[in-house]
């Protein structure tokens, strides 16, 4: 819960350079030798310099499409753990969409297959589930979640394909 508190509060931390500033400067004081301060805070003023270019009033609707995403994603593993008899509460199906959703991008293999049951087997074990069960909500996730909907998305496509012009 903690955890959870902190990610969900680091990126008003990291936005707000003021309330960053403060925060940082705690940990700043009670942890950083005094011969590298001058040479941290130096990073600390082009961090900033840089996020500040990078925000823009234009980021909030693909960001805030981009959370109901994950929050449609994690529903739909949910009803999928749910599907196969398992009590797993939905931000441990969260968390465990969260990180398989990082594995699946390491590029050696075709939509994650093998690297996502990898990590599912391991994740499962930890919550004293068997392997079998990690294995058929691997195949759910990428029946449901990849398969069916590329197929949605190919049907789109075909009704209506993008013309893909030259940017400048």
């Amino acid at each position: 819960l903690i955890i959870s508190f902190i990610f969900a509060m680091l990126p008003l931390i990291i936005f707000n350079k003021q309330l960053a500033g403060k925060f940082f400067k705690l940990i700043f004081n009670l942890t950083v030798v005094n011969n590298v301060k001058g040479k941290i805070e130096k990073n600390f003023e082009d961090f900033y310099d840089g996020v500040s270019q990078l925000i823009d009033i234009r980021l909030i609707i693909p960001g805030l499409l981009t959370c109901i995403a994950y929050a449609v994603l994690v529903c739909q593993a949910y009803i999928l753990v749910l599907s196969i008899g398992q009590d797993i509460n939905i931000i441990t199906v969260s968390y465990l969409m969260a990180i398989t959703s990082i594995v699946t991008f390491i590029p050696i293999t075709v939509s994650g297959i093998g690297t996502r049951d990898s990590v599912l087997i391991y994740l499962f074990s930890i919550l004293g589930l068997t392997q079998e069960n990690a294995l058929v909500f691997s195949f759910l996730i990428f029946i449901t979640l990849y398969f069916f909907n590329g197929i949605i998305g190919a049907i789109y496509f075909y009704i209506k394909p993008i013309l893909l012009t030259k940017s400048r």
